[in-house]
């Protein structure tokens, strides 16, 4: 779904109580699937069993849980986690 506007990752970060890890600038343009998503969208993760999908995600902001960022070791150099 994209937006009719763009929004700042840091912004939407901070408007769910959310640390940004990477560029804080980035700009958000839609949201979609943790599958489906591509640059400039958000998305979320929660189900371990979508590591995979994880890992191979094009988002470009991923919202992680806080046990999620620990179990996952994982690094998505194109993408921003929330």
């Amino acid at each position: 779904m994209r937006a009719a506007s763009a929004h700042r990752l840091q912004d939407l970060a901070q408007h769910i109580a959310g640390e940004v890890r990477g560029d804080a600038e980035y700009l958000i343009t839609g949201m979609a699937p943790l599958d489906t998503a591509e640059a400039g969208d958000i998305t979320f993760f929660q189900a371990s069993s979508l590591r995979s999908c994880l890992q191979s995600s094009q988002a470009g902001a991923v919202i992680l849980s806080s046990e999620s960022v620990s179990y996952t070791h994982l690094t998505l150099p194109t993408s921003d986690l929330v």
